[in-house]
């Protein structure tokens, strides 16, 4: 039951801060919600013939910007309630996240909290969570900040050949702090260290709706239509918040019970802050996807892409991040190309060994506007034990402005990470992740490592209801 550790902390915009742990009940592990990525949709496909294939059309749009993760409901019908508590210790290698200022290393601590309220039965799952906690900085009372994310998911089976799924989350979460350079606008930091510098506290607030259709419109042919809404919003130093509208829709065609095909069209609205120009989307990609083995999967995606970006006009008194400083204008495009991508996975019991590439439109976790981000990763995980998980991920990005490629910025982290079940109800949890940002104008490389102990206690599920 244990919150995945957010490995996009790394990410530019997302100062580390966990996100919401995932709605699970009992079973299975999580899949950490990702930066919003336009189009690995095709990726998450695993052939398994007609009748299997109704039950998961459509899931490859999970964990991108489409759709998060689904997550499994208690294995039990009926009215379930089940909280936790987690008390992690952390050492961070750049408290701050000072764009181009001061390193500052120290330890902080947090105290989390969980709730879960989980409702099956025939035809309807139904999950609701509440997750709420504090950071703690012994040296650096002014770094003390609350978290908290919220989240309901509702899976409906209408017939036997459709179903539509709605999610809805809401989230706000510390982002460290950056350096001001402007008199009266920030603080000192409580013990004087650096001497003269001041710092605005960051925050990250998240608004998230998503709806799906799914149908069987035959023995081999399904569609699946869906929506999404997502509004992000940063407080602090300039970054940039985004709007985002989606539609799409696609039809797939299962020829047998280890390979499947699929065409969809997608289309995506941005609506940027600080000046920055609006941008419409609009992509058809062509999917195959096939098992190798009942183990072993491999995915493809591609197509081409259509980005219109409008005019920007900036306000760059603060000196935008990522933009020059006296840049005012960034001017009208529209770019063709082709997007896609490819995986191959692997997964026995609970090992999983995971390679994947994709290129995709999406925003500039605040830095920047709309982005070409072309991504690798690999994730690999291993059951030494009943007691023991061994993890190992990594990431590498490259992000380049839609209409000037010169403005762009490179990312990557690499964390190891140990599981030790004390009891059926605790675990404890050791990480240690390093990540680093580079290429932005004007901005220093920006690196950090942090070192995590963890310890998560689940209550017994509490039966609330049939």
């Amino acid at each position: 039951m244990s919150r995945p550790f957010e490995p996009k902390a790394f990410e530019p915009g997302n100062q580390p801060q966990p996100r919401g742990r995932p709605m699970r009940l009992k079973s299975g592990h999580g899949k950490k919600y990702g930066q919003a990525a336009l189009l690995a949709l095709f990726l998450g496909i695993a052939g398994s013939g007609a009748r299997a294939q109704n039950q998961t059309i459509g899931k490859e749009f999970q964990g991108t910007i489409f759709s998060p993760p689904l997550e499994n409901v208690s294995l039990s019908k009926g009215s379930v309630f089940l909280p936790s508590l987690i008390l992690e210790g952390n050492y961070d290698t750049n408290l701050l996240q000072s764009q181009g200022g001061p390193k500052l290393a120290g330890t902080f601590e947090v105290l989390e909290g969980e709730l879960h309220y989980g409702y099956r039965h025939p035809g309807t799952d139904l999950l609701v969570s509440y997750w709420g906690g504090g950071r703690v900085y012994p040296k650096y009372s002014n770094l003390n900040s609350t978290m908290q994310d919220a989240r309901f998911q509702l899976q409906q089976r209408v017939t036997g050949r459709i179903q539509l799924t709605f999610t809805q989350r809401w989230a706000d979460l510390p982002g460290g702090a950056v350096l001001e350079t402007t008199a009266g606008q920030g603080y000192t930091l409580s013990g004087g260290i650096p001497q003269g510098a001041v710092f605005l506290q960051q925050r990250f607030s998240t608004s998230e709706s998503t709806g799906m259709l799914t149908g069987q419109l035959s023995r081999r042919t399904f569609m699946v239509l869906g929506s999404n809404y997502v509004d992000t919003t940063h407080s602090g130093k300039n970054l940039i918040n985004m709007r985002e509208l989606d539609v799409y829709g696609g039809i797939y065609f299962v020829p047998s019970r280890h390979q499947n095909l699929g065409v969809v069209f997608a289309e995506q609205w941005m609506k940027f802050g600080l000046g920055f120009g609006s941008s419409q989307v609009q992509s058809l990609f062509g999917s195959y996807s096939l098992s190798l083995s009942p183990t072993i999967t491999v995915s493809l995606f591609g197509g081409p892409s259509r980005v219109h970006q409008l005019a920007s006009l900036i306000d760059n008194s603060g000196n935008v991040l990522g933009i020059p400083s006296g840049q005012q204008t960034l001017p009208e495009k529209i770019q063709q190309g082709f997007l896609g991508g490819a995986k191959i996975e692997r997964r026995v019991k609970h090992n999983t060994a995971r390679v994947d590439y994709t290129q995709l439109v999406t925003g500039g976790a605040g830095f920047l506007s709309t982005v070409v981000q072309q991504t690798g990763e690999v994730t690999l995980s291993r059951s030494v034990s009943r007691r023991v998980d061994l993890s190992l991920g990594g990431t590498y990005a490259q992000n380049q402005l839609v209409g000037q490629s010169s403005l762009g910025f490179k990312n990557y982290y690499i964390q190891p990470g140990l599981q030790f079940r004390v009891t059926p109800h605790m675990r404890l949890t050791l990480r240690d992740s390093f990540g680093k940002i580079t290429g932005l104008a004007g901005v220093a490389p920006i690196d950090r490592e942090e070192i995590s102990l963890r310890i998560e206690y689940t209550f017994p599920q509490i039966p609330i209801g049939k």
